[in-house]
């Protein structure tokens, strides 16, 4: 490998690279930071921001309020401190994706930053589970990568290894299995469910037969 292409791959794993489109788009130097103390951002978390970028893209438009000349950032702030100091730190960051968020008056845009913040939803341990699955994460991926503050990612590891289908298939006979259904039995709870399904799959493409029953 030459000097010379080794030096553009070095370039390209210092720059942010843009995976969404907005409504326009607007350089980091332009944006004003307009949620104050409402949020801390770990130097741990910052870091999985980081690298959730630099593996994904910048995935997600920044919330911009435009009053008058200045440029307020109404939802992003954390990717915001992120790129800032990314960007000191020699990563390049081209102008970023917007979309423009109205609001009659600075109460009604700051009313609009803890709308935008609120979170309606609760991520559940089940459907946290069944998403990094579908996902095809492994337990080390999710405890580094990702942050939700309702859970303690580092006790779901063990809900996310693989299944142990040794010693599954050491409690039947394999040879007649093909012919005669394999019976899986758990508690019917959405984790269990999915755990189930996911036991099924891999025994059915081992070539067995499996019905499935939910205590």
């Amino acid at each position: 490998m030459s000097a010379k292409t080794g030096s553009k791959k070095a370039k390209a794993a210092k720059t942010i690279r843009i995976t969404c489109e907005g409504a326009g788009t607007l350089s980091l130097s332009k944006m004003e930071a307009f949620q104050g103390d409402l949020k801390e951002l770990t130097e741990e978390n910052e870091r999985k921001l980081l690298g959730q970028m630099l593996e994904l893209g910048f995935s997600d438009p920044f919330a911009i309020w435009r009053d008058d000349d200045r440029h307020w950032v109404i939802d992003g702030h954390q990717r915001l401190v992120t790129l800032r100091n990314a960007e000191r730190e020699g990563f390049k960051v081209p102008d970023l994706p917007v979309v423009w968020i109205e609001a009659e008056s600075y109460e009604e845009a700051k009313r609009k930053v803890l709308a935008l913040t609120s979170q309606f939803g609760k991520v559940t341990k089940e459907g946290l589970l069944w998403m990094a699955q579908e996902a095809g994460l492994d337990p080390e991926e999710l405890v580094d990568g990702f942050a939700f503050p309702d859970l303690q990612l580092d006790e779901l590891t063990d809900d996310l290894a693989p299944l142990d289908l040794d010693s599954i298939l050491q409690e039947v006979d394999t040879s007649t299995a093909k012919q005669t259904p394999i019976w899986l039995v758990v508690r019917a709870d959405a984790g269990d469910q999915e755990t189930l399904e996911r036991a099924r799959r891999q025994l059915e493409g081992k070539g067995l037969k499996v019905e499935t029953s939910y205590a």
